[in-house]
């Protein structure tokens, strides 16, 4: 190694030394250093006020602001009256009306989607003829060619609105047809099934 080499390699050595050592720029005048952080102290929540026990409770009802003495504490019966459920009106299958469902070749049953319990009030009425169940059905002059062994005015009808009332008429004994199976397929009109009987099975 010649000494024009040593001579390059020392001024470079030099260059970065003194580089290295020289402070740091000052920051340019819009440079805006944050002041530091605050340790952000812990506060825990309050406790709850523990309430002796000769204290009145909160929800006491202490009479009007009035003062008179004959408005009396509300009844929770006055407030909110318990209404009584309306129970489910279902139809429970007899061994015979299976047979029937397993032998008949009448399709009566509606499809599973209306074929469940009636959660509205349901009054069904039994009609001993079919002239007067076609009456009441309002069918005296439609499928005349057919026999009705029954019909049903979902909740909402003229008659009875508040509830789904069902008549339920004579059935031939040549049809196999039973009367809960009738009224099995009542109840699938009073849920809804339209009186097209699609899907009937």
């Amino acid at each position: 190694m010649n000494n024009t080499v040593r001579i390059a390699l020392a001024v470079a050595y030099a260059a970065v030394g003194i580089w290295a050592l020289m402070p740091p720029p000052p920051p340019p005048p819009w440079y805006y250093e944050p002041p530091p952080s605050i340790e952000r102290r812990y506060r825990p929540p309050p406790m709850p006020r523990i309430r002796p026990q000769d204290e009145e409770p909160v929800d006491t009802y202490r009479g009007s602001s009035l003062g008179s003495p004959s408005i009396e504490a509300p009844q929770p019966a006055a407030l909110h009256p318990a209404e009584k459920p309306v129970e489910p009106t279902s139809v429970a299958m007899e061994p015979a009306d299976l047979w029937a469902i397993a032998t008949t070749k009448l399709k009566q049953l509606p499809p599973p989607e209306y074929d469940h319990p009636v959660y509205d009030p349901v009054e069904v009425i039994d009609v001993d003829t079919e002239a007067e169940l076609r009456r009441l059905c309002g069918l005296e002059n439609y499928f005349k060619d057919q026999i009705i062994i029954g019909c049903a005015g979902p909740k909402g009808n003229r008659i009875k609105p508040d509830r789904c009332l069902v008549y339920l008429g004579p059935i031939p004994a040549w049809t196999g047809v039973t009367r809960n199976i009738n009224l099995r397929h009542e109840l699938g009109h009073c849920n809804g099934w339209p009186q097209d009987h699609a899907g009937i099975r």
